[in-house]
């Protein structure tokens, strides 16, 4: 059986090569009109100079620093005015912040003087350097003489706690140096008597000399006979 099929194989193999070779050379061969076409260099040269058909990778320039600063401070505002007109919290902060700022230009206007501003701690730093005076080269008595008849009642206030310093520092109670505050005196006190009055004192100097009101004759009275009460402590 494999005979016969190995027979039928190349007798088709015979046929097809008897077929080849019987034809003319006429059909063995193409014939066909080739048109050969260039390039346009002008075209190209168009197209490369067209940033449309420029497929290439362009590197991106790098912001500076004031652009930087432009582009984040763009966004921050976006962001507030977009906080500030768009949620309710927003636009109830704007009211009030509209409000306060027309309150302290009339203020301002007006020229009227407040604390609003001013906090106790901002008077206590300011009262840090009420003792940069020598008071053991003050006549304080003729001082304070002074301001009563001139009726400067907030001054003979202040010259009063600045004798009742001089005193403690002649009594070496406290140890007197330029620059120290109040508190720092009250820490040198040993006696509780003597600190409680000393305290006072100052209480009264400090909300008399840096506060926004009138001082009366009776304001000075008053810390007066504080101060001849806590005198007379002192010199025992």
């Amino acid at each position: 059986m494999k005979t016969i099929i190995r027979i039928i194989f190349l007798l088709f193999i015979f046929s097809q090569a008897t077929i080849c070779l019987g034809l003319p050379d006429s059909t063995l061969q193409d014939n066909t009109n080739i048109s050969i076409r260039k390039f346009d260099q002008g075209a190209i040269s168009d197209y490369k100079a067209d940033e449309a058909f420029n497929y290439g990778y362009k590197p991106v320039e790098g912001l500076s620093l004031w652009d930087s600063f432009v582009q984040w401070l763009g966004r921050l505002l976006s962001g507030l005015f977009y906080f500030g007109t768009e949620t309710p919290i927003g636009k109830y902060t704007l009211i009030a912040l509209a409000v306060a700022i027309s309150i302290y230009a009339l203020l301002k206007i007006l020229k009227v003087k407040t604390n609003l501003f001013h906090s106790n701690k901002t008077i206590y730093k300011a009262q840090e350097n009420i003792h940069d005076e020598n008071i053991h080269e003050l006549d304080l008595a003729a001082l304070i003489t002074q301001a009563l008849k001139e009726e400067n009642y907030r001054n003979a206030i202040r010259l009063t706690y600045l004798a009742a310093l001089k005193a403690l520092s002649d009594k070496d109670l406290v140890r007197w140096i330029p620059g120290k505050t109040n508190n720092d005196y009250l820490y040198e006190i040993k006696s509780s008597e003597i600190k409680s009055g000393f305290k006072d004192l100052g209480y009264y100097f400090t909300y008399t000399w840096y506060g926004n009101f009138k001082v009366n004759e009776s304001h000075y009275f008053k810390v007066k006979s504080i101060f001849d009460d806590w005198n007379s402590n002192v010199n025992k």
